[in-house]
């Protein structure tokens, strides 16, 4: 990849950070996000090697717990039904962190996951999201585990909705000569393949864990 193309993730990810924040001042987990972004940029610069993306924590500003051949046997499986199309798939792969949240919390994920794929564009994504958000923030204690996770997928969905719409086109930065690989899919597989990442890491691990494999998720869909 080039010095440019470098530059160019660099400052998206640094325009993208400080849009979104705007409206997620509020968001106790508003930064899980932000670093999601900033992550991600950092991520897709360097080039797939077999146990991809996991082993960049330290060089890309997060932390995993264990080596980078323990996440990929772990938690590769999981990551790869994620990231997928098969929304059946995705469904049964998250099902057993959805039943560990509270009826609430998991009313503002049902929300946040349907106002992203019924919205005919990432803007109408955004301003219901930027709602629902707020009533999360009202409603959840971000003490709990389901109220942290579910705050933190919300930030990391309208993060990476930004990430991979911006008018930079930040999807087809990545290596392999800039290969377009979310063209196939709809606009928002992406964020939603991010935000399930981030839900299932912020139970699994906390915070650090939601913004592992919500990076993991993102990487994913772009190689796929």
């Amino acid at each position: 990849m080039t010095h440019i193309l470098k530059k160019t993730i660099i400052a998206t990810c640094l325009f993208l950070a400080t849009a979104v924040s705007a409206h997620a001042a509020d968001n106790p987990m508003g930064y899980i996000g932000e670093r999601h972004n900033e992550s991600l940029g950092c991520v897709l610069k360097h080039t797939p090697g077999p146990l991809w993306p996991f082993g960049l924590g330290d060089e890309c500003g997060f932390k995993e717990a264990l080596s980078a051949k323990e996440m990929q046997e772990r938690y590769g499986p999981l990551v790869a039904s994620l990231a997928g199309s098969n929304q059946k798939q995705r469904a049964q792969a998250l099902q057993p962190y959805l039943s560990q949240l509270s009826k609430v919390e998991r009313s503002y994920w049902n929300k946040a996951e349907n106002a992203l794929k019924a919205a005919r564009s990432p803007e109408m994504a955004q301003k219901q999201l930027i709602q629902i958000e707020q009533d999360a923030v009202a409603r959840l204690d971000p003490e709990s585990k389901g109220g942290m996770a579910v705050l933190a997928a919300i930030s990391t969905m309208r993060s990476s909705i930004g990430f991979w719409t911006a008018p930079t086109m930040a999807r087809t930065l990545v290596s392999g000569g800039g290969k377009n690989n979310m063209s196939h899919r709809l606009w928002w597989h992406g964020p939603l393949a991010d935000a399930c990442g981030g839900l299932v890491g912020a139970i699994l691990a906390g915070p650090p864990g939601a913004i592992a494999l919500g990076v993991a998720s993102s990487a994913a869909v772009a190689r796929s």
